[in-house]
């Protein structure tokens, strides 16, 4: 059999990976995943039960990238819920890779001192947060992602116009939680959680009350090695750059983390789980094929590197391995000669 050029590998590999973003799009979306990243960042769901926050989300609403998800007529007002995860300008589209809406009744805290935070007073009331999720398999695209994630949020303020509220309505505009996961961390990105924010700082004056300013919150999320103190780190690796079998996952999900998987869960499980074998099998063949040093040093966006680095921290880490154990491992899975799964381990052993 004719082995692909490369033109034929670059496009088989294109392919793979928007097939695998698509999966992933599709597994953040799930109630029994986001419900997770809520309790673990979003301060409104850390005191509710996983349930609760399940309950809490709005299933009509949920729009995935890939496949636009429009609320059947009827189902709430169509003029402020049917929001498109397409926002068009003049100069620009821009795509939200997961985007939903969640109510939940909660007490509200009014009239805010700045020099007296005891001077609140609370207020109960049904509030609707709007929730963006964003999965960036690439950590270094040529420019600072901070920005990129903020706008994406002040997209979501701004867009609610002639939706949520009108110009004589700000009461109405809802608070916006971008939450940006980054699968492929580096350095002190990875097993990392940033929010930003906005908090007042008096300038000048004596001003107390301060009206409802927390409106837009941006979750970094960076993924790297297993963490075991930080719930959601740990599922998230786990849902993502874990290296193991489809079983294996299955297995530490359920254990130990207590998820019974739906039958829509396991079948991104399993995709993922054949794409991602499928794209590190490509790029160590390519890296290999063009030297092993080269094609480790550049890889294929990045990812090369990144992939084998996994792999082995998941032999030494979490399948607890010797080196020769690894070593052997790598070679029976990838086909390779034994001098070259040497030269892989070592380089990445710990």
């Amino acid at each position: 059999m004719n082995q692909p050029n490369e033109t034929g590998r670059t496009i088989e590999q294109t392919f793979q990976r928007e097939t695998y973003d698509k999966e992933a799009k599709h597994l953040l979306a799930l109630t029994e995943v986001a419900a997770r990243i809520l309790q673990g960042v979003v301060a409104e769901f850390q005191n509710k039960s996983l349930a609760e926050i399940e309950a809490c989300i709005v299933k009509d609403s949920i729009q995935i990238a890939d496949s636009p998800v429009f609320p059947p007529a009827g189902s709430y007002s169509e003029r402020l819920l049917q929001r498109a995860n397409e926002d068009h300008f003049d100069w620009k589209e821009v795509r939200f890779d997961v985007l939903f809406d969640a109510l939940l009744d909660t007490t509200l805290e009014s009239g805010a001192k700045l020099s007296s935070p005891t001077s609140k007073t609370s207020v109960s009331k049904r509030i609707k947060l709007i929730i963006n999720f964003e999965a960036q398999r690439i950590f270094n695209p040529g420019y600072d992602l901070t920005p990129r994630t903020i706008y994406y949020g002040a997209r979501l303020l701004s867009s609610q116009l002639g939706r949520e509220f009108d110009s004589e309505d700000y009461d109405s505009l809802c608070k916006v939680y971008s939450i940006w996961i980054y699968t492929n961390a580096t350095g002190s990105a990875k097993n990392s959680i940033t929010r930003f924010h906005f908090t007042p700082e008096r300038l000048y004056g004596t001003r107390e009350n301060l009206g409802r300013y927390d409106m837009i919150e941006v979750i970094q999320i960076g993924l790297g090695t297993d963490i075991k103190d930080n719930t959601l780190l740990g599922f998230l690796y786990v849902l993502f750059k874990y290296q193991g079998t489809l079983a294996d996952k299955k297995k530490l999900l359920e254990t130990r983390f207590q998820m019974k998987l739906t039958r829509q869960m396991e079948g991104a499980l399993t995709n993922m789980c054949n794409l991602g074998e499928g794209l590190i099998a490509d790029g160590i063949e390519l890296g290999l094929a063009q030297g092993l040093e080269q094609g480790l040093e550049q890889g294929l966006e990045q990812g090369l590197e990144q992939g084998l680095q996994d792999l082995i921290e998941t032999y030494q880490d979490d399948m607890q391995l010797s080196y020769d154990e690894a070593v052997a491992k790598l070679q029976k899975k990838r086909k390779l000669d034994k001098s070259e799964a040497e030269r892989i381990v070592k380089k990445f052993w710990n």
